[in-house]
């Protein structure tokens, strides 16, 4: 057949079809010029048996890119810095990608637990003696020294309880426990009737409390009213955490 013929002439299905000179024939082998219509058919076979002749394939470029990406991901993970553990009623992980060489594991675990215990010490509602769970046992109404970082995040909170209309509010804690959630909760206990929500509800809500920072002091209009950090207070520390890392010139984290 022509395709057969075809594949085995690599001469006229790779390239243009080649007439030797006329002024030169040979005797033994006589030249003819094909006629259209054969070369037209030669060029189909030929397209058909070498589709790579007409355009070369993406596919060896594809695979080199992914392995490049491949190799460059395996490099970036073995240049990880990784730090977890437990803090303030949950868990923490740190993640540092490509760090600078002075950052080691040791320097990078002792940075985020001194922000992290700091944090704890002073805003945390899972542990009896820090800042805040003083100030929320301190049945009283004068104003309390306490440390400008604690000034600083109730003020935060007290502004966003003001910008959300009171959807947000860190005096709820006492709502929170009775309807069985937060540290000291009794999840065993009844759900709450219309008295003892009402109850609960005249010593909650953020106009209740009272904030200075010459010298940073705080106040309370209802003795029993309670402060619970626990919902901004995590999220100041990855901002604690953050600064630290950037100070160190850590891009990636």
């Amino acid at each position: 057949s022509l395709r057969s013929r075809c594949a085995g002439r690599e001469l006229l299905v790779c390239a243009p079809l080649r007439v030797a000179p006329a002024s030169a024939p040979s005797p033994q082998r006589p030249v003819s010029t094909p006629s259209p219509t054969l070369r037209s058919r030669l060029t189909q076979a030929g397209s058909a048996t070498h589709p790579v002749s007409q355009a070369s394939s993406p596919k060896p470029l594809l695979i080199t890119l992914l392995c490049v990406l491949l190799l460059a991901s395996c490099s970036e993970r073995s240049h990880e810095l990784v730090v977890s553990g437990l803090t303030m009623g949950t868990t923490y992980t740190v993640r540092v990608v490509a760090p600078p060489t002075q950052l080691t594991p040791h320097t990078l675990r002792s940075m985020v637990e001194e922000e992290l215990a700091r944090v704890d010490a002073t805003m945390s509602g899972y542990r009896n003696d820090s800042e805040i769970v003083r100030f929320n046992t301190a049945r009283t109404t004068d104003w309390l020294e306490i440390s400008p970082e604690l000034a600083y995040v109730v003020s935060a909170a007290l502004e966003v309880a003001r910008r959300s209309n009171g959807a947000f509010d860190v005096t709820a804690a006492p709502l929170v426990r009775l309807w069985g959630f937060g540290p000291a909760a009794d999840e065993h206990a009844p759900l709450p009737d219309a008295v003892a929500i009402a109850s609960v509800r005249s010593r909650v809500g953020s106009s209740l409390v009272h904030l200075q920072f010459q010298p940073p002091s705080i106040r309370k209009d209802e003795p029993l009213l309670e402060i619970d950090l626990n919902a901004i207070a995590p999220g100041y520390a990855v901002d604690r955490i953050a600064t630290r890392l950037e100070q160190r010139h850590v891009k990636r984290y």
